[in-house]
């Protein structure tokens, strides 16, 4: 098990608690993000040698999460905990690990979404619909008129607490980013 950092243990708390919160209230609290941010401002200013240095390392990681999060937000579909969250997770790990739980952060909720999507499809539907899928796939053929998809509309459209999937991407990037950055041929990470 690797050694984990006083900015990493605070980030791994405040995730577990604001994925916790969010499955129950789907709500992430100010309470849990804005003294988990500062707290990671104040861990890497005082951790490096170089204060500036740490600041300004704290500084990016929280406003490229909070840049990445707000940007391909069209309906409003993340709600601003959780943008407040991966801003937390930047200013606690910095940058550069903050893009690596993005990562991983984007394939848990990716899944996540999939699965709920999956299934909200009736039984007695999932041949009817796989067509639709199958056949817009290959040639373009719109067949949805076939099919009832209203469930899936809505399961489409319900709010997915993110919470969970902030929490697993973090914690898979603290754990696993040396592997990530061996595989993708970044050998001096």
């Amino acid at each position: 098990m690797p050694q984990l950092s006083y900015a990493e243990i605070v980030i791994l708390v405040a995730v577990t608690i604001g994925a916790v919160t969010d499955m129950i209230t789907k709500k992430i609290y100010n309470v849990v993000t804005f003294p988990t941010a500062a707290i990671g401002f104040l861990l890497n200013t005082m951790s490096n040698a170089n204060h500036l240095e740490g600041f300004m390392m704290a500084l990016s990681g929280w406003f490229l999460a909070t840049f990445i999060m707000v940007l391909p937000n069209p309906g409003k579909k993340i709600a601003f905990g959780d943008v407040k969250m991966m801003g937390a997770v930047g200013a606690c790990l910095g940058w550069v690990k903050m893009l690596i739980c993005m990562f991983y952060f984007s394939l848990t909720y990716g899944l996540i979404a999939l699965i709920l999507i999956a299934r909200a499809i009736p039984k007695d539907q999932i041949k009817g619909f796989w067509l639709v899928v199958k056949s817009w796939l290959s040639v373009g053929v719109d067949l949805s008129g076939t099919v009832d998809t209203t469930q899936v509309d809505e399961a489409r459209k319900a709010k997915i607490p993110i919470g969970p999937a902030i929490a697993l991407g973090t914690y898979l990037g603290v754990f696993f980013d040396k592997p990530l950055m061996h595989f993708l041929g970044f050998n001096s990470y």
